[in-house]
């Protein structure tokens, strides 16, 4: 079955958990969506980004504690805490990059 994506505009990138129980979409309405692969139901919407969502990227999981990365055309990369429920506070943001950011990852493993 298809998600229903709700989003407003093109979705531009996907990820996946490690677990497989959750998909993530970001795009050009600046709004990341998390779903719940089991119920196809948007479980957490993420706003904070003031630019098309360019990549997301999943790491952690299995004993450490998830995190997403966006990547934006509004010069930044946010880090977001996927274990907060719901997750709305970003745990870092990296600024100060002179044109839109295409990829960004982050390893919890150092």
């Amino acid at each position: 079955e298809a998600l229903n994506t709700e989003h407003k505009h093109a979705v531009t990138c996907v990820a996946v958990t490690h677990d497989g129980d959750m998909i993530i979409t970001g795009g050009m309405d600046q709004v990341i969506r998390i779903w719940n692969i089991e119920t196809n139901k948007c479980e957490r919407v993420l706003k904070g980004h003031s630019g098309r969502i360019n990549s997301l990227s999943v790491s952690g999981g299995g004993g450490s504690a998830p995190l997403l990365t966006s990547a934006s055309s509004d010069f930044t990369v946010k880090v977001w805490p996927l274990w907060v429920n719901p997750a709305r506070e970003l745990q870092a943001e990296l600024t100060g990059h002179t044109k839109g950011v295409l990829f960004a990852k982050v390893s919890v493993d150092g």
